[in-house]
Order: structure tokens, then C-alpha cells, then sequence
């Protein structure tokens, strides 16, 4: 049996009215789960908690993951090793930290995306929406020249608090970086409640290796589920959204769709699904500001259920916020998520392993 030694590195730091909705496929799990890796909240490395990861990359030539987390004070860098195989993750060991030095005073990561071994994209939900590092946390400068006037904060514009850009990835050949914000700009419509859904958009970027720019090549409605939950009575925090993409090819996806389900003041329940997403019949809306400015309705992305994680689960899944693939294990691809601790003493971070046994990947 193969095992896969690995180390991974962390960096700290929605109305449907208007569009044509694919509907989901509901099916059974598409890939295995093989085990997690638990951490607890207050575990603590050089003197910091571990915890709020939002975003994992592997880099398949030096098998290193970059993960990047939300915490807002110190923008720190974890390595840690760990091993991989049929029987779930072992020997799971923190090795280092280091710090980037980013010069915003708004800065809340949430997505990284390696470019190459020299530099990573990653993205905030405050200030400058997308920028760039060198590999060992050096801030190089921001992309805020490719993001459209109309995603960024205004009154009736943009996007809302903390339903920023949520999800990060690259394909696999460097070509395509991807962008998707966790739930509905300001001028297209309502976020989706327990009764209705909402509408997310995903940017596609082409990156020009010879230039070293992105250009944008695309603009995508995605349909976020309503929020699982009877009733949202004053005051309930409860919501869904994504938290994370994870690019197959230029038109394929993977997508978290992370619920919060507030159950009182301090506790909640998370409602984590994972769906396989394709692009290539939905409408380009590349420069439309609001999509009620169409003169047809705009096809959405086809979704497919791919996990479940609550029927995977023996016990409520955490706050997951993270996907990436993995190294192969006996030739098979494998997926990792990981949890959001959020730093609080009722959750944990939780690193979760899939092996993709029946080649839906491939």
C-alpha cells in the first residue's frame, strides 16, 4: 500500500427572478472518504492559536499544500507534515511558522492559488479583493486593475459584508485563475433565504504568461441552494453560501456550499455540500453590471451533488471552507478539505481525505 508523506503550509493572514436555473441532480456520493485529521480550537503553535483556514493549493512537484487562513491580526505561514493513505491521514506534525507582511490595514484572506514556486494569488474580503505574494510571504502588489468597478463596496453596488470573494483556484495548467464571490451583489437581487436560493457570480481570468497579466474572459451566474433551515426567525444568523472552488478545467468545478444553521446565541450546525459544477452552457456576462440589464434571461451554472457531507459524517461536519487536490494514492486522485475553526471554542480544525476509487475525476 502507497502512502504519500506530504507537508503543508498555512497562511494565516445572493434573486432568481431574473435568470434559467439548471436544476441540481441530486446523487449519491461520488467519491470515498478515507478519514480526518482533528486539531482542537485552542491548539497553539510559537505562541499563536492554529486555526481559520479558508483556502488549501497542493503543489504536486514539491507535494507542499499552501493554505491560507482568516485570521485578521498576523498573517502567518504554518508548515506542517503529515502522511496519506488508503486508511485516512497520520503523523500529523506542525514544523514551522512564518509571517507575511502584507502593508494593508484591511486585509481578511480567505482563497490562495499558486502561480508558480516563486509567487501565490490570494484574495481578501476587505480592501484590494486580489493580490499577490512571493512564495515566502513577501507582498508583491494587487490586482484590484482586473476586478470590474462594479464587485467593488458602494451603496447600491458590489458586494456585501463578509459575502466577499470567497473562493479562489487555478487549473491545473496555469491557465485559468477563478474567482467566486460567496453569495449576490448588491444590484443583482436578494441573498437567498430558507425559501429561495440566490444567485453567486464566478469570474474567469485567462492568465498571460508572457504579459504576467489576467484577463478577464468571463462572468458566471452560479445558483446557491436557500438556506436549509424551516423558518429564520430576528436576528438568526443562519446562511449558505460558498466558501471555496476548486477549478477541474476551464469549464469544471468543484464548489463548497457551506451552511450556517444558528441553533442559539453561541452553538450552530453546519450543512456542508459539494457540488461538481460545469460552465460551458451557461451565459458569459462578462461587463454586465446588473443582470437585470439582459434582455434574455441568463442561464445559470449546471450543478451537480457530489458530496454530502452530512450523510458522510458520523458527527455534524465543521465549518469547511477549504478543497484541494491531494496527492494520488495507488494512482487514484484524492481530495483534502479543511475547517474554519473560526478560532472558537466550539468548533475544531478538521482536515478531511477523499479518494476518488471510481475515477469520476480523471
Amino acid at each position: 500500500m502507497k502512502i504519500s508523506s506530504l507537508t503543508l503550509t498555512l497562511f494565516t493572514c445572493l434573486s432568481c427572478a431574473s435568470c434559467s436555473v439548471n436544476s441540481t441532480v441530486s446523487t449519491p456520493n461520488k467519491i470515498d472518504f478515507a478519514g480526518q485529521h482533528t486539531l482542537e480550537w485552542n491548539h497553539k503553535f510559537n505562541n499563536d492559536l492554529f486555526g481559520g483556514i479558508s483556502s488549501l493549493y497542493f503543489d504536486n512537484k514539491t507535494e507542499v499544500f499552501y493554505g491560507i487562513s482568516d485570521d485578521k491580526e498576523k498573517t502567518r505561514v504554518y508548515k506542517i507534515k503529515m502522511d496519506l493513505s488508503e486508511k485516512g491521514i497520520n503523523n500529523f506534525k506542525i514544523d514551522n511558522v512564518i509571517y507575511i507582511q502584507d502593508p494593508s490595514e484591511s486585509l481578511d484572506a480567505e482563497g490562495i492559488a499558486l502561480l508558480d514556486n516563486k509567487s501565490f494569488f490570494y484574495t481578501s474580503e476587505r480592501g484590494n479583493i486580489l493580490r499577490l505574494s512571493n512564495i515566502n510571504g513577501k507582498y508583491i502588489k494587487n490586482f484590484d486593475h482586473v476586478i470590474p468597478d462594479y464587485y467593488k463596496v458602494k451603496d447600491n453596488e458590489g458586494h456585501r459584508f463578509n459575502l466577499g470573494a470567497e473562493g479562489l483556484s487555478m487549473t491545473p495548467d496555469k491557465n485559468y485563475l477563478f474567482l467566486a464571490f460567496e453569495n449576490t451583489l448588491k444590484q443583482d437581487g436578494e441573498i437567498n433565504s430558507a425559501k429561495k436560493g440566490s444567485l453567486s457570480r464566478i469570474l474567469r481570468y485567462k492568465w498571460d504568461k508572457k504579459a504576467k497579466e489576467l484577463v478577464l474572459d468571463g462572468e458566471f451566474l452560479y445558483e446557491i441552494g436557500p438556506i436549509p433551515k424551516k423558518e429564520i426567525k430576528e436576528n438568526d444568523k443562519s446562511d449558505n453560501g460558498v466558501s471555496e472552488v476548486l477549478a477541474l478545467n476551464e469549464n469544471k468545478l468543484l464548489i463548497i456550499e457551506r451552511a450556517g444553521i444558528q441553533l442559539n446565541e453561541k452553538d450552530w450546525e453546519n450543512k456542508i455540500k459539494v457540488f461538481y459544477v460545469d460552465l460551458s452552457n451557461a451565459t458569459n456576462i462578462k461587463n454586465v453590471v446588473a443582470i437585470d440589464e439582459l434582455d434574455k434571461k441568463p442561464v445559470t451554472a449546471k450543478k451537480e451533488l457530489f458530496i454530502d457531507f452530512n450523510k458522510v459524517m458520523k458527527e455534524n461536519p465543521d465549518c469547511i471552507e477549504a478543497i484541494t487536490f491531494g496527492p494520488k494514492i495507488n494512482g487514484q486522485k484524492t481530495l483534502i478539505f479543511a475547517s474554519d475553526s473560526n478560532f472558537n471554542d466550539t468548533q475544531a480544525n478538521k482536515f478531511y481525505l477523499f479518494i476518488d476509487k471510481k475515477g469520476v475525476l480523471n
